[in-house]
């Protein structure tokens, strides 16, 4: 996708779920982003000694740099790959991705999401809403690098919270469940789901700006296609032609079914009245068949 090539932050979803406010959450993403896209690049150059020799080439005159850390070289590389991030020193960066990481160790296992580095700014500034950002995040997240996915949305909803599954926060109707609200009362954030009302408005509004093409098959039903690399017509062509390569399939399978039922029925019809030749088959209630029974002695 286009988007690719553009700068991007790329972070669990998680941490939707993390800190007490919004900037919590944003700047957590942000440390999470940077130093993990440097971590990478580390690897991409071939380890510590020439992550070392590239970071000394930028000769950074950066506040508490520590070439010999870890999380201080990934900072100086990560930068520069997300470009929204501390620029001056590694230090809040490094201690906020420890705190993060400590936090993600023990929420479980979540999906990543990655969104354009602009659109992070932009909720960093608060130029973009912040509902609609989790939300968005949330249909990221189920989308994930395939081409499209269904989104149902009570799992936008637990998404737009930093939880991967409706099934961690509601029950099959929607409501929030025991377990559910035992979640939502450990956070610190105190946070809690939108409504189905609330989620449709946003989700309305996100399709309105083009942050996603979607495909709703049958009018007013549950199941709704979501693609963030197609265009409305390139995920419409795809689902018909999925569905029609489902119906030639099902068609092939009926017509050797219907094959094989009509000779297995001659072939019985054969066998039953008297067999091939006048031959009583093994199997027939009326044929000959050896039975060994107890010998009692006198």
């Amino acid at each position: 996708m286009a988007e690719d090539k553009q700068p991007f932050h790329q972070f669990p979803l998680a941490l939707f779920a993390y800190g007490p406010t919004k900037q919590d959450k944003i700047t957590g993403m942000i440390a999470y982003a940077t130093i993990s896209a440097g971590k990478h690049m580390e690897e991409r150059l071939g380890g510590k000694e020439h992550a070392i020799e590239h970071v000394k080439a930028k000769n950074g005159d950066w506040t508490g740099f520590q070439v010999g850390r870890g999380d201080h070289r990934a900072w100086a590389l990560g930068k520069d790959i997300v470009t929204y991030s501390w620029h001056t020193s590694p230090v809040p960066c490094a201690d906020l991705y420890e705190k993060v990481t400590y936090f993600l160790s023990n929420f479980g296992k979540s999906p990543l999401v990655r969104v354009g580095s602009d659109l992070m700014q932009e909720a960093d500034k608060d130029q973009f809403e912040f509902r609609d950002f989790g939300v968005l995040c949330a249909v990221y997240a189920i989308i994930g690098d395939k081409q499209y996915a269904i989104a149902h949305r009570d799992r936008v909803r637990a998404g737009a919270l930093g939880y991967s599954s409706g099934r961690a926060l509601f029950d099959e109707s929607g409501s929030l469940t025991r377990e559910g609200k035992r979640l939502l009362e450990l956070r610190q954030d105190k946070a809690e789901p939108l409504t189905l009302n609330q989620c449709r408005y946003t989700l309305n509004r996100l399709h309105a700006r083009k942050f996603f093409s979607r495909l709703q098959p049958v009018k007013c039903g549950r199941t709704v296609y979501y693609s963030r690399g197609m265009s409305h017509d390139e995920l419409a062509e795809k689902l018909l032609s999925r569905l029609e390569r489902r119906s030639n399939s099902a068609l092939a399978q009926d017509g050797a079914e219907q094959r094989f039922r009509e000779k297995a029925a001659a072939l019985l019809k054969r066998f039953n009245s008297g067999g091939v030749n006048g031959a009583v088959p093994a199997f027939s209630p009326g044929s000959n068949r050896t039975v060994t029974a107890g010998f009692t002695g006198t």
